[in-house]
């Protein structure tokens, strides 16, 4: 299952990385270490990552199994 970053790309409408990036002004590369768990957002990316996602900020930085108990987050496809 891909990481729950990935899927609120997705569900946002966002259906590869580069679209994602260039509206968050950052590199492709930055948001794949953030999919893949290697990096976390900072503070202020965080924030610009809900408005953009449409979604709460501990859907970012919480984990997964935490966040899905109130709110499960469905992978568009």
């Amino acid at each position: 299952m891909a990481n729950h970053i990935t899927i609120l790309r997705k569900k946002a409408g966002y259906k590869n990385v580069k679209e994602a990036a260039s509206a968050l002004d950052i590199s492709s590369s930055m948001i794949y270490q953030i999919e893949c768990g290697y990096k976390k957002p900072s503070a202020s990316l965080g924030m610009r990552m809900c408005h953009l996602f449409g979604c709460k900020l501990e859907d970012i930085f919480l984990p997964y199994t935490i966040t899905e108990r109130d709110n499960p987050i469905q992978d568009p496809q």
